[in-house]
């Protein structure tokens, strides 16, 4: 086969209910020079039958790969070593993208080749209404930034990326042997996009929403247990990864005292948003090196955003069942704009107090 501009790789695995969806966004893409990989990661439903009756019927090139159930990382790490693209995308089977994504990305490849082509996403619920946008208010439709620059927004939360939310010149993953860390609990996506970003040299923004994140409704991770232990140790590796390469030290630094604290503090977060809202006793695990991580934490700047951080990691560290009741509370008192405000006023006070 020849080189195409485009492969999209797609893991399956029991998404019979949003596969439809998903592959009906691929058929239906105005730009037709790509590849669709369908890794069949051991999937024991109809997942693939109804992926591969809509392909069979549609002009687009694709394939099928069928393995045992790996993991989302592995069956990612199968698209990259049989793709033909010159740049990758990578999309779940229950989520979807517009009819104009590649069309827009093609456009901006063929005028300044950058390495990485990035642009705004959305979660949806089931219905496909929205519910909440991710665009970005630091940077401008068609900003170019290098790969660095990049990076460094992404660790600082003022740029909003997500696995599907780009396209990657496979060049610089084959190079650099960036794959997908597999047997992750979670974490595999951030780590695997920052070290790429970190890679590139030019990297340029799409002011659109391409990229549609479906929140499925009664889906709990089953490795919930293992999420904060899994953030902790991604943001390890991606440290020592930078540390390997004498990459700039505020980087480095920005990993172990910012990005892996904030992480652990956020698993802990959707481990208590996961539970049953009536349930009072939440068991978070949390080993002696993660405690050591969240005491290391430092704000990158005085911000309201950073100092809740900052409150919330203290006050976890002090005890965590006064974390977990607090966490609830004050997410109900936020609905309402007048407690917001008072919230915000009190841990001002805090911060002085400290």
């Amino acid at each position: 086969m020849d080189r195409v501009l485009f492969s999209i790789i797609v893991p399956v695995y029991n998404t019979e209910k949003y596969v439809y969806k998903t592959i009906n966004s691929i058929i239906n893409q105005s730009f037709k020079d790509f590849e669709a990989i369908l890794i069949n990661d051991g999937s024991c439903d109809n997942s693939i039958a109804i992926a591969e009756s809509l392909l069979l019927d549609s002009k687009i090139n694709y394939k099928i790969v069928n393995q045992k159930h790996k993991g989302v990382s592995a069956a990612r790490n199968e698209g990259i070593a049989v793709s033909q693209g010159k740049y990758l995308y990578f999309l779940d089977s229950d989520d979807y993208v517009d009819y104009n994504l590649l069309e827009m990305a093609a456009s901006e490849i063929d005028n300044r080749e950058p390495d990485i082509v990035f642009w705004n996403f959305d979660k949806v619920d089931e219905n496909y209404n929205v519910v909440r946008r991710y665009n970005q208010n630091f940077i401008t439709h068609l900003e170019q930034l290098t790969g660095e620059q990049l990076f460094i927004n992404v660790l600082k939360e003022k740029v909003n990326f997500q696995i599907s939310s780009a396209v990657y010149k496979k060049r610089i993953i084959e190079e650099n042997n960036i794959r997908f860390y597999e047997n992750c609990g979670s974490g595999e996506d951030e780590e695997f996009y920052l070290k790429v970003i970190y890679k590139a040299e030019r990297t340029l923004y799409i002011d659109e929403d391409f990229f549609h994140h479906i929140i499925r409704k009664n889906t709990v991770n089953s490795c919930i247990a293992i999420s904060n232990a899994a953030a902790f140790e991604t943001f390890n590796r991606l440290a020592k990864y930078l540390e390997n390469l004498h990459a700039d030290k505020n980087f480095v630094w920005m990993v172990i005292y910012n990005k892996c604290p904030k992480e652990i503090i956020f698993s802990c977060n959707r481990i208590i948003n996961r539970m049953e809202t009536n349930r009072k006793n939440i068991d978070i695990p949390v080993d002696e090196n993660m405690k050591k991580c969240l005491k290391r934490f430092k704000m990158w700047q005085f911000s309201l955003k950073e100092l809740k951080c900052y409150i919330g990691i203290r006050i976890f560290l002090l005890n965590k069942d006064i974390y977990v009741a607090l966490y609830k509370h004050v997410g109900k008192l936020r609905r309402f704009p007048a407690f917001s405000i008072l919230i915000e006023r009190k841990m001002m006070i805090l911060w002085r107090r400290e």
